[in-house]
């Protein structure tokens, strides 16, 4: 009996990848290449540090290879890639597919599309994501969620007179439909979610000064609060998930038709 070999899910490939890409030796010369150009690479001495460094402190290291990747640097932005499969296998649950599903044979099919739809939009995020975010995974999470779940554009019809064209400058055609652009901004979002539930207004008050707010330091506000910086962030985070789920809730039910653009706004915040 003739049976097929199932494909391995991108997630599988990745992570197979990554086995070789760690301990190849273009990567030890990168490497070395980064410890002299980056303070924040600088400590590390392998890409599986680095991992490491981004699980206890993201920023510093996430904003140095984002700003290598911009420059060109593959590498840098195939170690962000690794650094988020974890977060981007979620965010894929949501990402939106064609809308024939015609061409999809089964949920398997889905699954692969949903995941190169997602890994795609990491890294066209990741091409002009700023540095100066106070919580770089955050950011780019929910940069890639956003891109993932808009709805496609429609092309728009643009209508042509009947006359044929003579070569004559007097032909006038409609110029296409520009959408406007959303107005829905963060304020908005996080009244919104308090007044349905979503998240309290204890939670919003601690995303405003973690994610919205300019400039405040979170060391700052953990001892204006009196708890740890690491307790801080772990409240943030669920305070922003809450926040998240909440907004994607919305977004499937339909109940909030403007959950499209309000995750933009959050995330020019976070």
């Amino acid at each position: 009996m003739h049976t097929t070999t199932p494909y391995p899910s991108l997630w599988t490939a990745l992570n197979t990848d990554w086995d070789y890409v760690r301990t190849s030796a273009s990567s030890r010369s990168r490497m070395a290449l980064w410890r002299r150009s980056y303070p924040a690479l600088a400590p590390h001495h392998d890409l599986d540090a680095i991992l490491d460094a981004i699980r206890q402190e993201p920023n510093p290291p996430m904003a140095a290879l984002i700003t290598a990747h911009q420059s060109g640097d593959t590498l840098a932005g195939r170690v962000l890639l690794q650094a988020m499969v974890g977060r981007l296998v979620r965010a894929a649950r949501y990402a939106r597919v064609g809308s024939d599903y015609r061409c999809f044979d089964d949920s398997a099919d889905k699954f692969r599309e949903r995941a190169q739809i997602t890994v795609a939009a990491f890294m066209t995020v990741l091409a002009t994501v700023p540095t100066n975010s106070k919580n770089l995974p955050a950011s780019l999470y929910l940069r890639t969620l956003d891109a993932v779940t808009k709805e496609p554009p429609t092309p728009d019809i643009v209508p042509i007179p009947d006359t044929v064209y003579d070569g004559s400058s007097n032909l006038q055609v409609a110029d296409p439909y520009t959408p406007e652009e959303a107005s829905v901004d963060v304020d908005t979002v996080l009244v919104w979610a308090t007044s349905n539930g979503s998240v309290t207004a204890e939670e919003v008050a601690l995303i405003r000064r973690c994610y919205v707010s300019d400039g405040e330091d979170w060391k700052a506000i953990a001892a204006d609060l009196d708890i740890t910086y690491t307790a801080l962030r772990k409240r943030a985070s669920r305070a922003l998930n809450r926040l998240r789920e909440g907004v994607l809730q919305a977004l499937v039910s339909g109940t909030f038709d403007t959950a499209g653009s309000d995750t933009v706004s959050l995330m020019a915040a976070a």
